[in-house]
């Protein structure tokens, strides 16, 4: 379906945001770095000079999972959805107890305000 201006509905709500480039320091940075490349300036430099701190008060210090992007996100004043086919904990990695942590922040308030969109994947 397309408007009065030509443009179809999907690109009618596309946001396009100018990125700055932000390569990934270590091997277990590559979602930081992503997440470092949507902050505005200052917004990274303080980031990069205060690196080691956020990340021990994220609680993440060399692995991040999903959720921990989400509430970087969240420090820095993104506003975003996070996409998952599961929702809450997977019972397979409950027994690990590096896994503690990741159910902790699941089941935080911040989680819970969170919106999520459920989706399951389909077999072909």
């Amino acid at each position: 379906m397309t408007s009065e201006d030509g443009k179809d509905e999907y690109s009618q709500n596309l946001v396009l945001h100018k990125l700055v480039h932000y390569q990934q320091r270590f091997s277990w940075d590559c979602g930081v770095a992503c997440v470092m490349m949507l902050l505005e300036q200052e917004q990274r430099l303080y980031f990069l000079q205060n690196f080691s701190a956020i990340c021990q008060e994220e609680g993440f210090n060399q692995s991040t999972w999903t959720i921990d992007l989400c509430y970087l996100l969240k420090r820095f004043g993104i506003e975003h959805t996070m996409y998952t086919t599961m929702l809450g904990v997977n019972e397979d990695y409950k027994k690990h107890s590096y896994y503690d942590r990741i159910s902790d922040l699941v089941s935080g308030h911040f989680f819970l305000e969170l919106i999520t969109r459920h989706h399951t994947r389909t077999k072909i």
